[in-house]
């Protein structure tokens, strides 16, 4: 029942990204989701990195190998609607 540095880093995830989902969520709905903006790979972005740190800190009461499985796809998956996003956004400049 230690922190360590990664738990620790995924704290910070959790306090970053879930501001970020509900800015990213309202742009959506302001802007819409057909539009080409890339609002949308942002709330996906946001939503991937929650649910990746959540499953991390899941892991310090009840380790087991799909928590941390979960945590590693959710952290290697969270590139791609990044750069869609960053497409999406130049796209619009």
């Amino acid at each position: 029942m230690t922190i360590t540095y990664r738990h620790g880093i995924s704290i910070l995830q959790l306090i970053v990204y879930c501001p970020s989902l509900f800015l990213s969520i309202f742009l959506v709905v302001r802007h819409g989701i057909r539009t080409n903006s890339g609002f949308a790979f942002l709330a996906i972005f946001a939503l991937a990195r929650i649910v990746g740190a959540s499953c991390d800190l899941a892991t310090i009461s009840q380790p087991s190998t799909g928590l941390y499985i979960a945590a590693a796809i959710c952290s290697s998956i969270g590139l791609s609607p990044l750069m869609l996003a960053c497409t999406g956004l130049l796209s619009r400049a």
